[in-house]
This record gives C-alpha cells, sequence and structure tokens, in this order.
C-alpha cells in the first residue's frame, strides 16, 4: 500500500517587485513558468484567469513595458499555469483541477497536497484516470475497483497471515453512489486498524465521469494511519475545495 511520494515543496509563485503610481492599481510580477510576467489583477488584487483557468499578464515589449493597443488600452495574453503553480489566494493547480489548499497542509510542484509534520504520508491528489469506452463504462471502471479493494478487505478480515504480518487486523469498508456537483460518481473508503484498534491505514478514493466520458478521480490518504482525522468529511471537503475544469476539445 505504500507509494513512493515527492515531498519537495515548491513555492513556484513569488512577487518579485511591485510598481505604482498615484491613482493606479498596483501591477505585481510573479514568477510563472521561469519567466517574471505582469498579472493583471482585479480590484481585491486577484488574479484574472479566463473559463479555461488561464493567467491573464500583460504584453510586454524587449524593455519590460506594457504594450497598449491604438485606443491605448493595454494588450493582454492569457498562460496556463503549470501543475504546482500556487495563487496567492492559496489555490494549487493540479491536473486539470485547483485544489484549494486548507490550514495545516502545503502544495507541493506535482500537484499534490500534504498534511504538514506527516513526512508526507498524508496527502490528496486529483488527477485524470481513464476514458469510458464502449467496453469499459464508469460503472464498469468502479466495479473492477469494488472487486480488487473488497479482496484486500476480506483478506484482512479473515485473519490472512501475510496481512498479519503488515500489522493489519481488521479493516472497515464504504461504497456508495455519491455525485460530485453535476457529474455521477461514486465514493470508496477503508479503514484498516491493528490489533488495539489504531488506524495503521485510511484511504478515500471519490470518482466521477464527465458527460464526455472521461473519468477522474480525487483521493485522499493517510499511510501507516499517519495524519488521520475521524472528523474530516473528504466527500463534502471537495466538492467546495477541489474545482474541475473540464479540458478544452480541439
Amino acid at each position: 500500500m505504500n507509494k513512493k511520494i515527492i515531498s519537495v515543496f515548491c513555492a513556484v509563485i513569488l512577487m518579485v517587485s511591485v510598481f505604482s503610481a498615484c491613482g493606479k492599481k498596483k501591477l505585481y510580477t510573479y514568477e510563472i513558468k521561469g519567466k517574471e510576467r505582469p498579472v493583471v489583477t482585479d480590484e481585491n488584487n486577484e488574479f484574472v484567469t479566463n473559463e479555461d483557468g488561464a493567467i491573464a499578464v500583460y504584453a510586454t515589449n524587449a524593455n519590460g513595458e506594457k504594450e497598449t493597443s491604438k485606443d491605448g488600452e493595454p494588450n493582454i495574453n492569457y498562460i496556463q499555469p503549470p501543475t504546482g503553480f500556487i495563487f496567492p489566494n492559496n489555490v494549487l493547480v493540479a491536473e486539470n483541477f485547483k485544489i484549494k489548499i486548507p490550514d495545516g497542509w502545503y502544495g507541493s510542484n506535482d500537484g499534490v497536497i500534504y498534511k504538514k509534520d506527516t513526512d508526507s504520508k498524508c496527502y490528496i491528489k486529483a488527477i485524470y484516470s481513464a476514458a469510458e469506452t464502449d467496453g469499459n463504462s464508469f460503472e464498469a471502471y468502479v466495479d473492477q475497483i469494488l472487486l480488487s479493494n473488497r479482496s484486500i478487505i476480506n483478506s484482512i478480515n479473515s485473519g490472512s497471515e501475510e496481512m498479519k504480518k503488515n500489522g493489519f487486523a481488521s479493516a472497515e469498508y464504504k461504497s456508495e453512489d455519491v455525485n460530485y456537483n453535476d457529474y455521477k460518481g461514486h465514493f470508496i473508503s477503508y479503514t484498516v486498524y491493528n490489533d488495539k484498534g489504531e488506524v495503521v491505514h485510511y484511504a478515500a478514493n471519490f470518482y466521477f465521469v464527465t458527460p464526455d466520458g472521461d473519468i477522474y478521480q480525487m483521493n485522499y490518504a493517510c499511510e501507516d494511519g499517519v495524519g488521520y482525522d475521524s472528523s474530516f468529511n473528504f466527500t463534502e471537503w471537495a466538492k467546495s475545495n477541489i474545482t474541475f475544469k473540464e479540458p478544452v476539445k480541439e
């Protein structure tokens, strides 16, 4: 159940300069994709983005001065932020998602957020998973995962010697249909205990499918039970703090 997790926190955004003029809005420059970019901000000094999640930046000339159109309006371009980019309001860019980083967590350059002081063993990530095909519907995809997970849970609860060696004495399993906003979805979780009743592993997986047949998943894991919090409702949290952006179709 263990997996290699990159535990490097990369501060990919840094405000490097602030320009101001009397009666004019401040112009912030951030490092985006290795280059300083003058970003467009709104009246609350928040980044301006388009419907695809790209960041608005001012077009500049070779001297770094803003370019303007014939009517004097600044020219604006849009740049897709890379995975691992962290907005000033503590929102992390992941693959097709934006994740609001909660207090006590931090974002990484692999698009994953980690709970502090857990040695990267407690984390949340959201990724593209698969595509529906004629022989692989969303229901069939979920059924395959359920079959695999139930096999592991049954092995633990039956007292398998292999599971006992790993310190697994019992396990609880949960599976239910839980839609993600307007998308059909399914929630799966399992909690593994040792013989003292202590949580030694927890995982929650939330899958959903778009109308175009793209299957995505949101994962929350506490390896070795590190960082586990029984009061944390991952499903409800994900609905409000993980924003899905549908890929732009060619």
